[in-house]
């Protein structure tokens, strides 16, 4: 019983960095799939840079046109898709995993939960929320709401899971 617990709790630091890997790597999947030139580098911890905070960062260059409006929106809402995966493996490893082995597994799963949700506030003007909302000329409610749906859906399914 103490292993998972202890497995679980070792497990977080790590997650913060396979789920930022995961985050700045779908942006730069989307991004080759519109300008196949491109390069990045990848800062995958916290940090300040240009007098704002960022829990990690890609910076890209490419060779000719600038990437349209709608392009960067697809590409700032690339880190949906493993979140998605995540969110929706969270519950299921909680209700088929025995116990007590789930736990650490659930601990990765969950990143994805905690990825989303902060992406899902978009407060900054320049976040992955707005930037897709803008570019798809719709309101950033269209990506919140549902965002946040499947966290609290995802997380509601997860405790119950663990808990029976």
């Amino acid at each position: 019983m103490v292993l998972p617990i202890v497995l679980s709790v070792l497990a977080i630091v790590p997650c913060f960095f396979l789920w930022a890997a995961l985050h700045e790597l779908s942006h730069y999947a989307a991004l080759k799939r519109y300008r196949p030139n491109a390069t990045a580098s990848f800062k995958l911890y916290p940090h300040r840079e240009y007098d704002r905070f960022f829990w990690a960062r890609i910076n890209w260059e490419f060779d000719g046109e600038d990437i349209t409006d709608r392009e960067l929106a697809w590409v700032s809402l690339a880190p949906r898709v493993p979140d998605l995966i995540g969110a929706l493996a969270a519950p299921v490893i909680a209700w088929l995993v025995p116990w007590p082995w789930p736990l650490p597994l659930v601990v990765v799963a969950a990143g994805s939960l905690v990825d989303l949700a902060t992406g899902s506030i978009g407060r900054d003007p320049e976040s992955d929320l707005k930037r897709a909302a803008r570019g798809l000329e719709t309101s950033v409610w269209a990506f919140r709401v549902p965002g946040w749906l499947l966290v609290l859906g995802s997380a509601a399914a997860t405790v119950l899971g663990l808990a029976l």
